[in-house]
Parts: structure tokens; C-alpha cells; sequence
């Protein structure tokens, strides 16, 4: 969650605003197939503003893309995941699209692929 989001993201990626929290609540949970996002739902009464924040957000990401990734990315996750929702964004739904959009946008100074990938979704 993607969603569009992988517990990497949570641990290190916004800053790392979840990084605390997934070391308190979630140091025990195997990252993989969403398994960082689900534990720190379980927790999120307990989780910082902040990672509340980055949680839902995340969350109507996965809301919005859930029926296009069923369709088109069903066994990627992760990385994978958001490359998989990339090469597919024209058939993308409009409100998916928007979500991956500033996904990308966040992404594109950390790395040039990200920075591709944003620019095949404006084209």
C-alpha cells in the first residue's frame, strides 16, 4: 500500500515517523504482504500523532486503489507493488491515480526512479 506501502516505508519513509513506533509495537512482527501496516492498526490508539497521521493516510491510499490493484497487481507488494500500479496508471481510476501521484511526488528527490515514474504519470 502499495499500498501501496510496505513496512520499510512505515519504519523509514516520511520522515520516518513511524520508526519509533514500529520499534515499540511491531519489533516482533516479520516485514512482508503488509504484515508492518496491520500491526501498527492494531495499535493505533497507541501510535505517536504523527504515525496516526502517515497510518491514515496510508490507509485511504489503499481504500482508493484497492479494486485497481486487485485488477492489475494482485500478487505485488511493496516496491514491486508501486511499480506494478505505475506501469498500469493509465487504466488506473482517477482517485488511484492521485494517490500514486503524490506518492511519486513525495519520492522523487530521494531517488531517479521515482522521478521517472512521475513523469510517465503526468504524461
Amino acid at each position: 500500500m502499495i499500498l501501496i506501502s510496505s513496512g520499510i516505508a512505515f519504519a523509514h519513509g516520511g520522515g520516518g515517523v513511524c520508526k519509533d513506533d514500529v520499534k515499540k509495537y511491531c519489533a516482533d512482527t516479520q516485514s512482508g504482504k503488509g504484515a508492518i501496516f496491520k500491526c501498527l492498526e492494531s495499535h493505533q490508539k497507541e501510535l505517536s500523532p504523527a504515525c496516526q497521521t502517515k497510518l491514515e493516510e496510508k490507509k485511504a491510499a489503499k481504500a482508493a486503489c484497492q479494486a485497481d490493484r486487485d485488477k492489475f497487481c494482485k500478487d505485488q507488494h511493496g516496491k514491486e507493488g508501486f511499480q506494478c500500479m505505475v506501469s498500469h496508471q493509465k487504466d488506473l481510476s482517477d482517485q488511484c491515480r492521485t494517490h500514486i501521484l503524490k506518492r511519486a511526488e513525495r519520492h522523487q528527490k530521494k531517488t531517479t526512479s521515482y522521478w521517472r515514474m512521475l513523469q510517465d504519470l503526468t504524461a
